[in-house]
């Protein structure tokens, strides 16, 4: 992850090495959207983890969870620990320990093993994940920065939205444990998935959208907009939870979220200094995750009993679509008063 940095003078070293630091972004951001796939990814497969493993109801959010828990609890110490050791050291670190454990969890063959592996991915996230972020403020500045961000931004929000249509594929294709042994080969391809298309597309738009317009229009107004996009949609498909009308009400929340997640970014870490670089992205990270994790066993309790039902019908989950809905519109309040008005550095 070597590159040209400006001098004092104001001029950049031999021209060739700029390049790289884009390269180092696009591997960066690529290892972040693997973390941020194994919050979503084992969602399809639940069902058939709970059958092969003998897990309870009660038990099954844990596989989610337990992730998200380490991976948020544990953000700000991985951040601060990059801040002091070097954040290239910590990302390559974290990137090995979330690989391995990622094999452990594949090759498992009972829940204390799964959920150790788990565990040990969400050790290995909350430390590459704060550390990597930290490289790209390292990497960039001014303008630049901003277009970083946004790069960073849109794989972040992306990345919940595929990993349903990833687990969808491999879970129907190759089984559930390749939802896991996907990441081995990274570290170092069904209708459940397929359906939500719109919706991961709709994820990717919005923070497309939102990292456009933050150049012109305040993160606090893009943060309510989004929200609101957000809380609606979630209405939408809890009113009208036909198949279709469903999709359509989600990917509209997709919209929404996807203009969040950069406007989340954007407002914590635009005017960063690099020495605290890692520390301010972990305290973003830390509330996503962590929200994520809420979120799960929110809705989870929420939809209760369609956890586990052999077949399912989208009318079963409007009761969490409807708590979604509310969570967006709380949050919307909120945003509207804390988010600072601030815009993102058009990139040069």
């Amino acid at each position: 992850m070597t590159a040209t940095v400006p001098h004092a003078s104001g001029k950049r070293g031999k021209a060739s090495y700029v390049p790289s630091r884009w390269v180092a972004l696009a591997v960066l951001a690529c290892a972040q959207l693997m973390l941020v796939l194994d919050v979503t990814v084992v969602n399809v497969a639940l069902p058939d983890i709970g059958v092969a493993l003998h897990l309870q109801r009660g038990e099954l959010p844990w596989v989610m969870t337990i992730y998200t828990v380490f991976f948020g609890g544990l953000m700000l110490l991985g951040g601060r620990i990059a801040d002091l050791t070097g954040a290239r050291r910590m990302t390559l670190g974290g990137l090995a320990l979330f690989t391995a454990s990622s094999l452990l969890c594949g090759l498992s063959g009972n829940a204390a093993t799964l959920l150790a592996g788990r565990a040990l991915q969400g050790v290995g996230a909350a430390l590459m994940s704060p550390a990597a972020l930290a490289a790209v403020m390292t990497l960039f500045a001014g303008a630049d920065r901003g277009k970083a961000l946004g790069v960073w931004s849109a794989l972040a929000g992306a990345g919940s939205a595929l990993g349903v249509i990833l687990g969808g594929v491999l879970t129907s294709e190759a089984g559930w444990r390749w939802v896991f042994a996907v990441n081995v080969p990274i570290g170092a391809a069904l209708h459940v998935g397929l359906v939500f298309l719109p919706v991961a597309v709709a994820t990717i738009a919005g923070a497309q959208a939102g990292t456009q317009v933050l150049t012109r229009i305040s993160a606090r107004t893009v943060a309510a907009v989004g929200l609101a996009l957000a809380a609606a949609g979630y209405a939408l498909a809890a009113r009208w939870p036909q198949p279709a009308v469903m999709v359509t009400g989600l990917s509209i929340a997709a919209l929404g979220i996807g203009a969040t997640f950069v406007t989340a970014f954007t407002a914590s870490l635009t005017a960063a200094a690099a020495s605290e670089g890692g520390l301010r992205s972990a305290l973003v990270n830390t509330f996503h995750e962590l929200g994520g994790a809420v979120g799960v066993a929110v809705l989870s309790s929420a939809a209760g009993a369609a956890l586990v039902m052999a077949h399912l019908g989208s009318r079963d989950f409007a009761r969490a679509f409807t708590v979604g809905a509310v969570g967006a519109a709380v949050c919307l309040a909120i945003a509207a008063v804390l988010v600072p008005a601030v815009l993102r550095k058009p990139a040069s």
